[in-house]
């Protein structure tokens, strides 16, 4: 049985030293590595999606989509921006 992104999650959660290893990574793809050479078999979408944080969408935001405005980034535009260096937002916390 393959362990996936939920129990990459779940051991980043308990063990700190694999929560260091993870929280060093400059990209998503170093953690796609560091993920399988910990026997984690994980995508860079999955990864992304663990790293994307999680928000409610605002009236305005709603509005916009509702009325077909264009906001240049999209609604989820700035929370779906990518991976940028530092802690890992959900994963590692």
């Amino acid at each position: 049985m393959s362990m996936g992104i939920n129990d990459l999650i779940a051991a980043a959660e308990s063990d700190e030293q694999l929560k260091a290893k993870l929280s060093a990574a400059q990209s998503v793809e170093d953690l796609k590595v560091l993920a399988a050479d910990n026997g984690y078999d994980v995508t860079v979408a999955e990864l992304t999606e663990a790293l994307t944080p999680e928000r409610e969408v605002t009236d305005a935001e709603l509005e916009s989509v509702a009325g077909g405005a264009e906001s240049g980034l999209g609604v989820y535009g700035i929370c779906s921006a990518g991976f940028t260096q530092g802690p890992l937002p959900t994963v590692c916390r």
